[in-house]
C-alpha cells in the first residue's frame, strides 16, 4: 500500500496478492487509485500444474482484461514435459504465438511465430565449417555469430558478429542492409581495459578488418572509473568531426562540465545531494534542458522544461510499493495529453496498458521465454480493440532491429549507436516517421517518446549522454562509476542495477570467485587452513581461464549442457554452480600442474567434474571428456595454451589425456581416472 502525503490513512495505490497451498502467486490485484476492491480492481493471474504429475510449473498467465496465455511443455511424458521446458506460448484463440526448439536442457536455438511465418534461428541447413555442427549461429566458444530472422528462407533481419580473443565484439555486419545498398555495418576498437573506444559505420571489407566506406563514426576516451572524458562524432562519415566534446567528472562520477569545441553548446547537467541528475540535456535538443524531480527513493517522478521563462510539465511518473512504474502521464505544451496505466507480471514485465479512465486495454505485450525483455509482439488499439499486431525482431543484445506485421512484412527498422541513440527507418532503410508508436527499443527497454529517455525499471537512462541519470546502489557498481552503462555492445542491464555480461566476457571474474571459494573452503575445513602454493594457484587460474574460453556459452555442442546465461529470475544456471563446486572440492594435489602434462590434466579434470558434477562417477563422462579434448582442446594446441606454449608438447599432453579418457569410455568404467 502507498499513502498520500497528507494522511497515512489515505491509501492511493495498492497491490494485493493471493497464493496457493504451494506458496505460488495466483492472483495479483493492482490498484492505481485507492485500496484494492477484489471485484473491480484489475488483476494478473497465474495457473500452475497441480503436482499430480510431479510438477507445479506455471501453465498459464491471465491478463487484466481476461486474455489467457498457455505455456505448453509438449507431449505428456516427453522430454520437454519431463524438463518442464516451454515449447509453445498459445493465445486463448489457440494461436501459437511462438514455438521453441532447444539445444540441451535450456539453450534456445529457434523461435518460430507461425502467424507471420517468421523464425529466429541459430541453426543452419548444413554443418558449419568452423564448428563442424549445424549450429551455425554460434562460434566455437558459444558466442552468437549469426543472429538470423527469416521468413521461408528469405532474411528479414540478419546480423553477423566477430570477436577478439577477449570476447569483445569487433565488428557487426548487416547483410540485409547490404542487399538494399544501405551501409549499416559497424567496426569497433577498444582500449587496454576492453572498453569501447571507437565505432565506425559503413560497409565492411571482405575480411572484416576495416570499412571500405564510412557513413558515421564515434570515439570515446574513458577515465579510470568509466566516465567519458572526451567524445567525438562524425555525422556523415567524411572523417571530419561534427562534434568534439570534453567532459569532467567529480569524485563521485557526476558529470561536472560538458564543453564542445566543435558543435553547438549543450546544457550543463546538475545533480541533487543524493546524486540524481536534476538538470538533464534534452536528447532531442541538447542545447535545452529538462528539470527533473525525484521522490524519496530516488525515482524520477516529474520532468519539466522552461518555455519562455515558464516551467511546463513534460511528464510525470507514479510507482507502487513494488517499485513498478504504474502510471505515466504525457503532456504537450504543458497540458496533459494522456495518462497511461500499466499492469505488470510479478517478473516486472509490462503486459497491459490502459489509457485515461478506460477499462479496456490500449495495448498489450507478449513476452517470450528467452530473456526478461524478449518481446514477441505488441497488440495495440487503433481503429478498434487491439486491431494492430506487430512482431519484434531483436538482435543478439536484445535491441529491436525491426518490426513486422502479421503477414511477416517488415514495417519499420531501427539502428542504434553503441549507447542506444536510435534512428527509425522504413523497410528499405530510409529515414521515416514512427507511425506505429513503437517504444520497445534499446536492449529491449521502453523509451518515453515525449522525452527520449529510457526506462530501465529501477533507473532511467539518457542515451544521449550514455549514462544513467541516478546513482546505482554501491553494492551494484562493480567498482566503477555508479552512473556508467557498462559494455553496451555485449551486456544488458534490464533492472538498471546489475549489468548482465555474457560468461565469455565475465570468465575472469567468475574464475576469481571460484578461486576465492576454493581458498575459503580450504581455510575452514578439509586442509586445516592450508592454502595452495603460488605455483598451484597460478596454474589453477590459467587452467580455469583456458577452460572458460573453451566452454563459454554453455559448450552447446554437448546436449547435456545447460545454457551459460542468466535466468529470467536473475539467478545463474546450474553449470555455474557445478563448475565452482568442482574447483572447491579439488585437493591441492589435483591442481599441481606447473608442467604441460599436469596443465592438460587439470583442464580435463575440471571438465570431467563440471560435466556431471563434483564426485560424479558417470561412465558417459569419459566419452564426453574424450570428445571435449579432441574437438575443443586439441585445436587450441596449434597456438599453444597456458604452460603448453610449444604446440608439439601441447598436442602430446592432450593426446595422452585423450587416450586415458577414450579407454575409460570404451570400457564403460565408472571409476575416476
Amino acid at each position: 500500500m502507498a499513502f498520500d502525503a497528507v494522511a497515512l490513512s489515505n491509501g492511493i495505490k495498492q497491490v494485493q496478492v493471493v497464493y496457493n497451498d504451494s506458496g505460488q502467486l495466483t492472483t495479483e490485484y493492482q490498484s492505481h487509485d485507492g485500496a484494492v476492491n477484489v471485484l473491480t480492481t484489475p488483476k494478473v493471474q497465474y495457473a500452475y500444474a497441480d503436482g499430480s504429475n510431479n510438477s507445479i510449473r506455471q501453465t498459464a498467465l491471465v491478463y487484466p482484461n481476461g486474455r489467457e496465455l498457455t505455456y505448453d511443455c509438449g507431449t505428456t511424458n516427453g522430454l520437454d514435459d519431463a524438463l518442464s521446458r516451454v515449447v509453445s506460448i498459445i493465445d486463448d484463440d489457440s494461436t501459437h504465438l511462438v514455438d521453441y526448439q532447444y539445444l540441451g536442457r535450456g539453450t534456445f536455438v529457434t523461435s518460430t511465430s507461425p502467424e507471420p511465418g517468421i523464425q529466429w534461428t541459430l541453426v543452419g541447413s548444413s554443418d558449419d565449417p568452423d564448428t563442424g555442427d549445424i549450429y551455425t549461429g554460434l562460434d566455437l566458444v558459444g558466442r552468437v555469430k549469426d543472429n538470423r530472422w527469416h521468413k521461408a528462407g528469405t532474411d528479414l533481419d540478419r546480423i553477423k558478429y566477430g570477436y577478439d580473443r577477449a570476447s569483445n565484439r569487433i565488428w557487426r555486419e548487416n547483410p540485409v542492409a547490404q542487399s538494399h545498398s544501405a551501409e549499416f555495418d559497424k567496426i569497433y576498437t577498444y582500449d587496454g581495459s576492453h572498453r569501447l573506444k571507437d565505432m565506425a559505420r559503413g560497409t565492411l571489407n571482405v575480411s572484416h578488418t576495416a570499412l571500405t566506406s564510412q557513413t558515421f563514426g564515434e570515439t570515446w576516451n574513458l577515465d579510470t572509473t568509466g566516465n567519458w572524458s572526451a567524445y567525438t562524432r562524425d555525422d556523415d562519415g567524411d572523417l571530419t568531426n561534427d562534434l568534439v566534446q570534453a567532459r569532467t567528472a567529480n569524485e563521485v562520477n557526476e558529470i561536472g562540465t560538458i564543453t564542445n569545441s566543435v558543435g553547438s553548446a549543450w546544457a550543463q547537467p546538475a545533480y541533487s545531494p543524493a546524486g540524481n541528475m536534476t538538470t538533464i540535456p534534452q536528447p532531442k535538443d541538447p542545447s535545452k534542458e529538462y528539470l527533473a524531480t525525484y521522490d524519496a527513493w530516488n525515482r524520477l517522478v516529474k520532468l519539466e522544461e522552461k518555455v519562455s521563462s515558464v516551467l511546463e510539465t513534460v511528464s510525470t511518473y507514479t510507482y507502487d510499493g513494488r517499485k513498478f512504474q504504474i502510471v505515466h502521464e504525457e503532456y504537450t505544451d504543458g497540458i496533459l495529453e494522456i495518462t497511461k496505466h500499466q499492469y505488470y507480471t510479478d517478473g516486472w514485465q509490462n503486459i497491459e496498458q490502459r489509457n485515461d479512465a478506460n477499462t479496456t486495454p490500449a495495448q498489450q505485450y507478449v513476452w517470450g521465454q528467452r530473456y526478461i525483455d524478449d518481446c514477441l509482439l505488441r497488440d495495440r488499439s487503433t481503429d478498434s480493440a487491439l486491431d494492430e499486431r506487430l512482431y519484434a525482431l531483436q538482435d543478439a543484445n536484445w535491441n529491436v532491429d525491426a518490426i513486422t506485421n502479421p503477414n511477416g512484412t517488415v514495417n519499420h527498422r531501427f539502428i542504434y549507436t553503441p549507447y542506444g541513440e536510435h534512428q527509425l527507418l522504413d523497410a528499405n532503410y530510409n529515414i521515416t516517421a514512427n507511425n506505429t508508436k513503437w517504444t520497445t527499443l534499446f536492449m529491449g527497454r521502453e523509451i518515453h517518446m515525449e522525452s527520449d529517455l529510457f526506462h530501465f525499471r529501477n533507473r532511467t537512462v539518457s542515451t544521449l549522454i550514455g549514462n544513467f541519470i541516478s546513482r546505482d546502489k554501491p553494492e551494484y557498481s562493480l567498482g566503477t562509476s555508479a552512473y556508467a552503462l557498462l559494455h553496451p555492445l555485449v551486456s544488458t542491464d534490464p533492472l538498471g542495477e546489475v549489468p548482465i555480461i555474457p560468461i565469455a566476457l565475465a570468465g575472469g571474474y567468475l574464475a576469481t570467485q571460484c578461486i576465492c571459494a576454493y581458498h575459503r573452503n580450504n581455510a575452514i575445513s578439509e586442509y586445516g587452513g592450508e592454502y595452495p602454493n603460488s605455483d598451484q594457484l597460478k596454474c589453477l587460474n590459467t587452467a580455469t581461464e583456458t577452460l572458460q574460453k573453451i566452454l563459454d556459452g554453455g559448450f552447446p555442442r554437448f546436449t547435456e549442457y545447460p545454457p551459460h546465461i542468466r535466468t529470467k529470475g536473475g539467478g545463474y544456471s546450474q553449470t555455474y554452480v557445478t563448475y565452482c563446486g568442482a574447483l572447491i572440492f579439488m585437493t591441492p594435489s589435483d591442481i599441481d600442474c606447473t608442467e604441460c602434462d599436469g596443465f592438460i590434466n587439470t583442464i580435463a579434470t575440471l571438465y570431467h567434474e563440471d560435466y556431471h558434477g563434483s564426485g560424479s562417477k558417470h561412465p558417459d563422462t569419459y566419452c564426453e571428456e574424450a570428445r571435449f579434448l579432441e574437438k575443443e582442446v586439441l585445436p587450441q594446441c596449434k597456438t599453444g595454451i597456458g604452460p603448453c606454449k610449444i604446440a608439439a608438447d601441447c598436442e602430446a599432453a592432450t593426446r595422452k589425456q585423450l587416450k586415458i579418457a577414450k579407454d575409460a569410455c570404451d570400457s564403460g568404467s565408472t571409476d575416476d581416472v
